[in-house]
């Protein structure tokens, strides 16, 4: 018998270095903002965000991708009017 993987939908923010509030607020967890030698990155648990990668959830699961990771395996939802 042959099976379809199911369509899911991520939502995500891209992490700039200024939006903490926002990524922990999707998540539900609280990411530490943190910065080394000028360089600002997040840490929750074992998950390390750098500048510029996505975090997200789907079917309750935080994701944590790249620029090229999200590129290459989703596709943006359009709303109406878009």
């Amino acid at each position: 018998m042959k099976y379809r993987t199911k369509v899911r939908e991520l939502e995500a923010i891209r992490f700039d270095g200024t939006n903490t509030k926002a990524i922990n607020a999707l998540t539900g967890l609280q990411f530490k903002l943190k910065e080394t030698l000028n360089v600002k990155y997040l840490l929750c648990g074992g998950g390390l965000v750098n500048l510029g990668d996505w975090v997200g959830v789907e079917d309750g699961k935080i994701k944590i991708l790249g620029a090229a990771e999200l590129e290459n395996d989703y596709t943006p939802v359009l709303n109406k009017g878009q």
